[in-house]
This record gives C-alpha cells, structure tokens and sequence, in this order.
C-alpha cells in the first residue's frame, strides 16, 4: 500500500508538472503573438500567466525551496515589471527572452534533454516567428492584392541587429523599404550602413506631431484620432505620391512602415486596398488587425474623404499622381 501511494503521488506529481509546462507553452503563445498584433494589454495578462507558471516549475524543481535567482541574468522584480502596468512593446522581446531563459532554467532537471530540446524547438519558433511585431501581408485580408509583394510593418529597426535580419529580408525578397517615419524618429532610431545594403531605404516623413502643436498653439483640446487621420487625408498629398512612386519603381517586394506600423502606415495601405476595388469591410480587417487603439472612426475619417472626392482614383490624382501612375499602381497590386 505505501509503494502503491508513493506510485500515485509521484504520478501526481509528474502530471502537475507536465499540465504547468504545457500551460507556460500556451501562455507563451497568446503572449508572444499578442505581441505580434500589437495588443499591449493581452500580452502583459498572458505574459504574467506564462510567468506564474514558470515560477511554479522552479518551485517544483528546487523542492519548493522559493524561486532560484542564479540563472544567468534573471532578476525577479524585473522580469515580473509588466504586472505592475502596460508595457512598450518595444521592450517586448527583451521581456520574453528573460521569461524563456528562466523557464528553460525551471524545466531543465524536471524533463530529460529530448523533452527540453522539443520545448525549446517550439519556444524559440514562436519567439523568432513574432519577433517583429504587427508584420504582414496586406494580401492576407485582401486576396485582390498580389501575394508576397507589400508588407507593412512596425519599423524594421527593431530587428537589424538580429543575426537573421539578412535572412529575414532576403526571404521576403524585400529590396524597397518606404519609411513614414519622422525625420526626428529616424535620427533616434535610424537604419545602419549594414543594413541599407539589403534594400532602398525611402524616406517619407510624416509628423502628426507637428499638425498636433499647431492645434495646441490655437488653444484647442489635445489633437484626437480623428484629427490626426484628417491631417493624413489632406495634408500629406507629397508624401501618398512620393510612397507611391517608390512602389511603381520597385522591381522587388516593398515593405512599408512608420513607428507602430498602425497609423500612417494602416492610413496609406488603407489607399492600396481600396485602389484594388476593396469594400471598406477589407479595409477594416486589414486596419483592425493591428489592434493599438485602432478605431473605425479614425478610419472613416479617410474613407469619408476619399469618397467626397468622387473616389480613390481622383483622390490620387489629387496627391499630384497622373493617369498613367495610377493605372499603372493599380495593375501592379493585381494579383494573378
């Protein structure tokens, strides 16, 4: 009878073990690709959940003899910092790799080389897969636009000191980068010479700010989304035909960006979408899809710009683009 219980209890105990691991593996997942999206919020709440989970394997693995700080550079007040309010994503990645670090540290004498070699297989997969967050495929909400030739993105600075960065670009056969990036953005967090050997660096600096102060300088409330979608729509006219003349000119796939990849860059992806015949259902999904305080209001703003101007086509050629550029954009976007 007592071998018996001590059977159970350590099968207890093996299974307690194997429901956190495979909790921490889900958790991490939501976290991470939450991160992708954009969502602030959902990756601090499955952050912290992957995080407890972690904590309790350590307890686990050091007989419940409290949490074991001698791996490399964890340090427990920092790597629990997000449940203490929101987080800049850009410090995302920094983040989850102190969370990996500490649970691969946790499960290392609670599962065999193989088992934590499989667990690190899926870990570091989902890790490089989100590493750049709010990247995609415009094509992905809109089957109307070529596949693998425009991709918007937070700004692509955020990876070019990663050793797959080179990688990255060549797989994605991206050889035209259009920044809408302040010049004061841009200084801060520019591209290196190593870098800009892999691509066309374009420039198209778009400051809301600016639009912003002159609102505060006039006395008016604090500029809202809906003001600064509304400078984007009729202030920007040089910038839409500078962007769209990289893109005519580009032989190779496109990424675009600013800082988040949401405002300026959903705003003019937002022109591509409808440029190809979408309704403004896929203009929603697209836009929708990088979730940071993304409204439909603030979109509408645009759209209901565009459609005061008799359509996409004549508000091109508002922004100084000619028949021709807009024709020839159209079927460049085509697919098939």
């Amino acid at each position: 009878m007592k071998r018996q219980g001590e059977k159970n209890q350590k099968s207890n105990h093996e299974a307690s073990i194997s429901e956190l691991i495979e909790s921490f593996l889900v958790e991490f997942e939501v976290c991470s690709s939450s991160h992708r999206r954009g969502n602030d919020t959902l990756f601090c709440n499955s952050y912290n959940r992957a995080l407890h989970d972690a904590i309790k394997l350590n307890d686990q693995s050091r007989g419940k003899k409290g949490i074991d700080l001698s791996c490399g550079s964890f340090v427990a007040s920092e790597v629990i910092k997000p449940e203490h309010g929101r987080l800049n994503l850009h410090e995302a990645n920094g983040w989850k790799r102190k969370l990996l670090d500490f649970f691969y540290f946790s499960i290392r004498d609670l599962r065999s080389e193989s088992q934590l070699k499989e667990a690190k297989h899926f870990c570091e997969t989902v890790f490089k897969r989100d590493f750049l967050w709010n990247f995609r495929d415009i094509s992905q909400f809109n089957p109307a636009i070529k596949p693998g030739f425009i991709f918007r993105s937070s700004t692509l600075t955020l990876i070019q000191n990663e050793g797959f960065f080179e990688e990255f670009i060549r797989q994605k056969n991206i050889k035209t980068v259009i920044d809408f990036r302040s010049e004061r953005e841009t200084s801060k967090r520019g591209y290196g010479e190593n870098s800009l050997q892999y691509f066309a660096w374009i420039p198209v600096p778009i400051d809301p700010s600016i639009h912003q102060t002159e609102l505060k300088g006039k006395n008016q409330k604090e500029s809202s989304g809906e003001d600064t979608y509304r400078f984007l729509a009729t202030e920007c006219y040089h910038s839409i035909k500078k962007a769209v003349e990289a893109i005519l000119q580009a032989e190779n796939s496109v990424a675009i960006h600013c800082h988040s990849g949401k405002d300026r860059t959903g705003f003019f992806v937002s022109l591509l979408h409808l440029l190809s015949g979408a309704n403004r259902k896929t203009v929603y999904g697209d836009y929708l899809a990088s979730e940071m305080d993304t409204k439909k209001e603030y979109l509408d703003v645009v759209l209901d710009r565009i459609e005061k101007e008799n359509g996409i086509e004549n508000y091109l050629r508002l922004c100084g683009l000619s028949n021709s550029q807009v024709w020839d954009l159209k079927q460049k976007l085509r697919a098939g």
